[in-house]
């Protein structure tokens, strides 16, 4: 991680976020795990503050099709749809 990478992390430690960290190499490498206190060991680790799900609204016509328009919260989207149409949330899984 370059320097300015360790200072936005740590930042956001001392901020409270969530701190998410995994190995810079080896068969663990791919996964991010939650770690409550960061050892900020930069050799053997790379962090982040975790990552937050997305969610987005779509909007269900009655015969079943979706428009074609993607919503950033329940309101706007409400706002959107018509008698005989439906809201649909989704939220992005993380692994």
């Amino acid at each position: 991680m370059e320097m300015k990478q360790m200072q936005t992390v740590m930042i956001a430690h001392s901020l409270g976020k969530d701190i998410e960290q995994r190995y810079i190499s080896g068969p663990d490498a791919y996964r991010w795990d939650q770690v409550d206190d960061p050892s900020w060991n930069f050799s053997l680790f790379e962090y982040r503050a975790a990552v937050e799900p997305r969610t987005i609204w779509l909007i269900q016509r009655s015969d079943g099709k979706i428009k074609h328009a993607v919503y950033h919260d329940e309101e706007t989207a409400i706002n959107h749809y018509e008698s005989g149409e439906t809201a649909l949330e989704f939220k992005e899984v993380l692994k």
